[in-house]
């Protein structure tokens, strides 16, 4: 399975690759604390990490990760997860130059603030294939040596730290993300139910209405509610293909009982799309059909209230409100596209067809010129 290589520890990336760039180095270790603050080892030669060590030499491994020395050279007694260690970086003497072949690097671990450690055994130059003698490192070699490989793992260690700290950033952000997409989910599915709920008490209310009115009792097939939420229809759609189906139904029971079934076959709901042609014809009409489809309602609303329907009532009623003479100017102005509309929707506007004078004279001017036409 492919995946980012720095998702494991620095110091168990740079072990695992270290035969890249240093390929004579046959034995090397690290010691860590991982991203779950346990202390691990690994092992050039096993690459596989290992956790498992006895409280003793816990211990040992915590006081070596603990000491501040950043670069030293020690022998291999000197190792705490070797045994026992029997000597420390302060009794180290002249002649114990030659034994000292373990390089120690150490690096602060921003997990628990301990030191990381990398161990690499190097036992001469011909390691890095700069010669074919197997002669002991001299002093001044593990000198550069000690500080080129320093350069190089500290360079490898940040670098993978850095990735981490982008990745951390970039699953952060993507959390968040994800924490705002599931908020909305779930607004959206509350809304939702909200909406179905309130669309069964509509339906509930139309049945208990029509029950009165035709004196049956009116059963609704189990699937209906659905089909009439599934349909995205707005109240007054609902409220006017209930009463077809009522009607429909009604009509056409073969039963003499006292009810009426409604199923799914009884209501009939106009398309509310359009094919893209008809959109698109429409478009250009679509300041028309909103200002006569507010003048239509302004003109109920006057209606109901009592008033005469007229441009001041009318104006009055719009939201927002507007003059008698604008309402003029508009009908007067498209007065062509408004007879062409009234044409193809001739049941759309009839408050403004029965009782505004204003609408009348547009269309009675079309039936004028029929009229003189056909003379």
């Amino acid at each position: 399975m492919n995946q980012y290589s720095f998702l494991k520890h620095p110091i168990h990336n740079f072990i695992n690759n270290l035969s890249l760039h240093a390929k004579g180095i046959k034995n090397a270790y690290g010691l860590f604390c991982d991203f779950n603050k346990k202390i691990r080892s690994i092992d050039i030669n096993l690459k596989d990490e290992s956790s498992s060590f006895n409280p003793k030499i816990i211990h040992s491994i915590e006081k070596f990760r603990n000491e501040s020395t950043h670069l030293s050279w020690i022998s291999s007694d000197m190792l705490p997860f070797k045994g026992k260690m029997k000597k420390s970086l302060s009794q180290l003497e002249i002649q114990n130059e030659i034994e000292n072949s373990y390089l120690i690097l150490k690096f602060l671990s921003p997990i628990d603030h301990f030191h990381d450690v990398l161990i690499l055994q190097i036992s001469g130059i011909h390691c890095f294939g700069l010669s074919k003698s197997s002669s002991p490192v001299s002093s001044s070699d593990k000198a550069l040596i000690g500080n080129l490989l320093n350069l190089m793992a500290e360079s490898s260690i940040q670098n993978d730290y850095n990735d981490i700290s982008t990745l951390n950033l970039i699953n952060s952000s993507y959390d968040s993300q994800l924490e705002r997409i599931n908020l909305l989910e779930k607004k959206n599915k509350t809304i939702t139910d909200n909406a179905s709920k309130t669309i069964q008490i509509f339906v509930d209310s139309l049945i208990k209405k029509w029950e009165i009115k035709t004196r049956h009792t009116i059963e609704l097939q189990s699937d209906v509610v659905e089909d009439i939420i599934s349909s995205n229809q707005n109240i007054d759609a609902i409220e006017t293909t209930f009463e077809q189906a009522i009607l429909i139904a009604l009509n056409t029971k073969s039963s003499s009982k006292n009810t009426i079934s409604l199923q799914k076959a009884h209501f009939l709901w106009k398309k509310t799309l359009k094919s893209e042609s008809r959109i698109n014809s429409l478009g250009r009409y679509s300041n028309i059909l909103e200002f006569l489809d507010r003048y239509e309602k302004a003109a109920q609303i006057a209606l109901e209230n009592g008033w005469k329907i007229n441009g001041s009532t009318v104006g009055k009623s719009c939201y927002p409100a507007v003059s008698p003479a604008s309402i003029t100017f508009n009908l007067k102005k498209y007065s062509k596209n408004v007879r062409e509309l009234f044409q193809q929707y001739t049941n759309r506007w009839p408050t403004l067809e029965l009782y505004f004078r204003p609408f009348q004279n547009v269309i009675l001017s079309e039936a004028e010129n029929q009229a003189s036409m056909s003379a």
